[in-house]
């Protein structure tokens, strides 16, 4: 076989691998927001195996392929991809993703109680930059507690320290923030609660 056709192969093969792992567009049935607090990406449809990254409670992810057994392939708001069981997501909700209501919460671990009793059992507990929707808003009353409505409409209550507007940070902010995260271990592909990539720091800081 001549050269050139050994590099036209060559070309060919590589497209046609690149296509392979590029992801699909992502159509409208194909988003999904994650419902429990941490969600753990692995590297093969396995729970022991590695993992690629973390993603956590109300982020949208894209789903790229079901595998069965509960399994699919999806890729993150940041593009990281790996294998998760579907029962950690749930179908997209337009209405509740661009809630002008949603805010984040600011602290490491922000508990959601049944009511707005600190000596009640919390039901939930979010790690940092997770998404959640105010039933009321958050200018319009000083109360230390806040009801909120999480992924399918289940309510509960979180402590007003706990949340903040959803938007970008100042370099002074983002210092701040930092702060917070000073004695927890890093760990690369990790997000929160007990750990932190840089990735992740970065990307919860704008």
């Amino acid at each position: 076989m001549s050269p050139i056709f050994r590099v036209i192969g060559f070309l060919l093969l590589s497209i046609h691998v690149l296509n392979a792992h590029m992801p699909r567009p992502c159509a409208k049935e194909n988003k999904y927001l994650v419902s429990q607090s941490v969600l753990t990406l692995h590297e093969e449809c396995s729970e022991q195996s590695s993992y690629t990254s973390q993603t956590i409670y109300g982020h949208l992810v894209q789903v790229i392929e079901e595998k069965g057994n509960g399994w699919a392939l999806i890729e993150t708001e940041d593009g990281y991809q790996g294998y998760v069981l579907m029962a950690g997501v749930m179908i997209d909700d337009p209405r509740w993703r661009t809630s002008k209501r949603l805010y984040r919460t600011r602290s490491i671990g922000a508990m959601i109680y049944p009511a707005a009793n600190i000596e009640r059992a919390p039901f939930a507990r979010l790690p940092f930059d997770s998404r959640i929707e105010l039933i009321s808003d958050l200018e319009s009353n000083d109360h230390t507690w806040l009801e909120v409505q999480l992924l399918g409409g289940k309510r509960g209550w979180i402590q007003r320290g706990d949340i903040e507007k959803i938007e970008v940070k100042s370099l002074g902010e983002m210092i701040n923030l930092s702060h917070k995260f000073v004695e927890l271990p890093y760990i690369w592909g990790g997000d929160f609660i007990h750990w932190i990539r840089l990735l992740g720091l970065c990307s919860n800081s704008i």
